[in-house]
């Protein structure tokens, strides 16, 4: 990833919305997400607790990092199309 889009993307060169406070959907996704964890953790026992957060720290990584490609993907599609818009037909 470039420096610029991953600042962008870590909202160090501008901030960046959290979706899950803004979007109905993602929230709602999101507290069920929790609940369903809370609900199978009570049933595991403290081994499969700990493997379960490990899967669990392994998934997170995952979106954030499917999220950071498929925003500097989105990015440079946005650039080269403004750049085939200015440039002469």
């Amino acid at each position: 990833m470039n420096p610029v889009t991953e600042r962008l993307w870590n909202g160090t060169l501008t901030p960046c919305h959290d979706c899950s406070s803004c979007d109905p959907e993602v929230k709602n996704l999101m507290e069920l997400m929790q609940r369903n964890s809370d609900a199978l953790m009570s049933l595991l026992t403290v081994p499969q607790q700990e493997l379960f957060r490990k899967y669990q720290d392994c998934t997170t990584e995952y979106g954030y990092l499917i999220s950071a490609h498929a925003f500097n993907d989105g990015f440079s599609l946005a650039v080269r199309l403004m750049a085939e818009a200015m440039s002469p037909a």
